[in-house]
């Protein structure tokens, strides 16, 4: 190591010692920034968004005492919003209904994602390799941009990423420490339930499979507990036991269906036919909009640009697959709700625009399977060099 990068030593040891906090600070900085800027030279208009409208005239009547007035509709949405508008009303209460506040919560809960992902993969792989995750998490243009306005999403792939890292620790737990690992698994189902149902019926399921690949030790306990959980948070919240009948009742075609009408970016000719629509729906949330789409509006721009980033970062995840496989105790959760979630959301996406928003849920998990191919890929070069190179010493294994 030369002179000029000894005087990096500190700052990089400092690094690899507290991966989890350095993300959570870059993440959050890059968020603030994003936030003012949007606010200050970009602007918020509450009409020209019909969900930023909802978020700030539900917190803002909740702060203000108007909720007595509340029709059925305002308290359906307050009740599948509440997670997010909750905390919401009580910064308006506490300093005025301005919307800078939404984006502060939501730049909040994006942050935290990424260090919730960082963290899960310190339980799987060296720290270079967990803040490599958790930087993909915390500069991944889109990522900055929803945890950077007013938008629940952020609060949804915190919930899933915190979800996760807390099945990752029970699959090795036992007895009063599974307890409570549970419980807070199951009060972090009930706040996702109150963000988006599709998302929670997905983690419960996942959960049960986690539970059901986790040590053999206390294995049964974590199968009822997570059986408990999937069948009765679903059901208190709405969506029937196990999410069931919110399944039945609104079928993939129907939701695709309501998501075509009237959005600029429609994906035309979207068949009732769920098997028909699935390859569409697959390259629409994985890989579109390609070049020359005549897809409009500024997800889409942004979404361009950001293939530069994504096509490599899902070809790096790739190979990053037979390494989950093989810690599939820990990271069953997070891979089994990223796969259903792509079929869901193949089946279900009506318009390019809210697809877009949604793969936001997939970033994590596609940040920790790129965190475990990027050794492989980094390996597999180091010898083929060596192999072109045969004066060359073997590549140690601390090296990999």
């Amino acid at each position: 190591m030369g002179p000029r990068w000894r005087r990096f030593s500190p700052a990089r040891d400092w690094a690899l010692r507290h991966p989890v906090l350095l993300t959570l600070i870059a993440a959050l900085a890059v968020r603030l920034a994003a936030a003012v800027f949007i606010s200050t030279v970009i602007g918020l208009d509450r009409a020209e968004f019909s969900d930023v409208e909802t978020y700030d005239r539900l917190a803002a009547e909740l702060a203000d005492g108007r909720y007595h007035d509340w029709g059925p509709r305002s308290e359906l949405l307050y009740d599948r919003f509440a997670t997010y508008v909750l905390p919401l009303s009580i910064l308006y209460r506490a300093f005025g209904p301005h919307l800078f506040f939404g984006q502060l919560l939501a730049a909040l809960a994006g942050a935290a994602t990424a260090a919730l992902t960082c963290r899960l993969l310190l339980m799987v792989t060296a720290a270079r390799w967990a803040l490599l995750g958790g930087a993909v998490v915390a500069f991944l243009p889109s990522q900055v941009v929803w945890s950077s306005t007013v938008f629940r999403d952020s609060f949804i792939w915190m919930m899933t990423a915190a979800m996760a890292l807390a099945c990752a620790v029970a699959a090795r737990s036992r007895g009063w420490k599974l307890a409570g690992l549970g419980a807070v698994i199951a009060v972090l189902a009930f706040l996702l339930g109150h963000l988006r149902w599709s998302t929670l019926i997905v983690a419960c399921w996942a959960l049960v499979i986690a539970a059901v690949l986790s040590l053999g030790a206390d294995r049964l306990a974590r199968i009822a507990g997570a059986a408990v959980i999937a069948v009765l948070v679903p059901w208190y919240v709405g969506a029937g036991p196990a999410g069931l009948e919110y399944v039945r009742r609104d079928s993939p075609a129907e939701i695709r269906s309501q998501r075509t009408e009237g959005a600029d970016s429609a994906i035309t000719g979207a068949t009732r036919d769920d098997l028909v629509h699935l390859p569409r729906g697959l390259s629409v949330v994985l890989l579109e909009p390609y070049p020359g789409t005549r897809f409009t509006g500024d997800s889409v721009r942004l979404a361009q640009l950001e293939l530069a980033f994504w096509y490599p970062l899902l070809l790096v995840a790739l190979f990053g697959i037979p390494e989950a496989f093989r810690r599939r105790r820990v990271l069953a959760f997070s891979m089994v709700t990223a796969g259903t979630l792509v079929v869901v959301y193949a089946l279900s996406e009506g318009n390019f625009g809210t697809a877009f928003r949604h793969r936001g849920e997939l970033v994590p998990a596609t940040a920790v399977l790129a965190a475990l191919g990027a050794p492989t890929i980094l390996r597999v070069w180091r010898e083929r060099r060596q192999r072109a190179a045969p004066g060359r010493e073997p590549v140690s294994a601390t090296d990999r």
